[in-house]
């Protein structure tokens, strides 16, 4: 008997080992490799906000957080924008900031032509923390044990190990709240993305909207440069409803629709993959909104009214 029981614990070690290597220790050597994990982000963003005092604040999804660079802004900015956010997200870090007496003046809110079709709980596990109950069961119940659980289910992936010979420099956080993002885009990159607009994000969209309106915040609402393999995703029909459907909203000088999603601006070179702005590009993007943000609110220019851009594709 006690052989067997030997013999079984000696076949569990292995298993025992690993697990604990990959809940604890992997996660630490892939930040030293691939930059800051997910809940290091996440808590960081949190923990930057809390300290600082921004007049701007930035929404969005990973488009945004790697594109916007808050030093390029006229206005004392915060990006807290993150990888897969989208408008459900965006309400309740919205609405932390507001309970913890942050006073914007204005707000940034990235859009995509794929961004409302996103209902995902990846970053949960993350956010549960900061966001609370609410935020967990905003699509039912929800449970933050499981979603650990499964978090360390999936780190345990052991294709996760080669991740520990990347060539790729590590991303890195800006205390601004932004995500740097090194590497370079090729002509072969390709993505899939849906338009379909969910109601749970159109309702949340709204929400926000909502929000802003009643603490007198202005709106951009930012459609950042998109990448024409990209674009390929969607028909001629379905770029036009989506500018039709965003046109609803706008209220001019409150809510302002600015999208740069074919701006001749920006070229490969401008790109990390697909989708992201390198830290150069996402520095000529975020002085291009700069610009056009003076613009539509001038009043709020604390430098005075200026010389602004050309109005982009679809500026409102």
């Amino acid at each position: 008997m006690k052989r067997f029981l030997r013999d079984i614990l000696l076949f569990l070690l292995p298993m025992v080992l690993y697990a604990l290597l990959s809940a604890y220790l992997l996660p630490r050597m892939l930040s030293q490799v691939l930059g800051p994990g997910t809940q290091e982000q996440v808590d960081r963003q949190f923990t930057q906000l809390e300290r600082q005092e921004p007049e701007l604040l930035v929404l969005g999804n990973s488009r945004m957080y790697v594109g916007v660079d808050p030093d390029e802004l006229t206005w004392p900015a915060f990006n807290f924008a993150h990888d897969n956010d989208s408008y459900d997200q965006a309400y309740f870090k919205l609405k932390f900031a507001l309970e913890r007496g942050k006073q914007f003046r204005s707000v940034v809110l990235g859009t995509d032509l794929f961004q409302f079709s996103v209902l995902t709980d990846t970053r949960d596990h993350a956010y549960a923390a900061h966001l609370g109950r609410k935020y967990l069961e905003r699509r039912g119940p929800a449970s933050l044990l499981w979603m650990k659980v499964s978090f360390h289910l999936t780190n345990m992936d052991p294709n996760r190990l080669l991740l520990l010979w990347s060539t790729e420099p590590p991303m890195r956080l800006k205390d601004t709240g932004q995500q740097v993002k090194s590497g370079q885009a090729r002509e072969s990159d390709r993505v899939v993305r849906d338009p379909t607009r969910s109601a749970h994000q159109v309702a949340y969209f709204e929400q926000t909207l909502e929000l802003c309106r009643t603490h007198d915040i202005r709106v951009a609402i930012v459609m950042p440069p998109v990448r024409r393999n990209e674009m390929d995703n969607y028909s001629t029909e379905e770029v036009a409803a989506f500018d039709a459907f965003i046109q609803r909203y706008v209220v001019p000088g409150r809510v302002d629709y600015l999208c740069y999603r074919d701006s001749p601006a920006f070229s490969l070179a401008d790109y990390v993959d697909i989708t992201h702005l390198s830290a150069e590009g996402a520095r000529k993007f975020s002085r291009m909104l700069n610009e056009d943000l003076k613009s539509i609110w001038p009043e709020a220019d604390p430098m005075g009214p200026g010389p602004s851009s050309p109005a982009p594709d679809g500026h409102s």
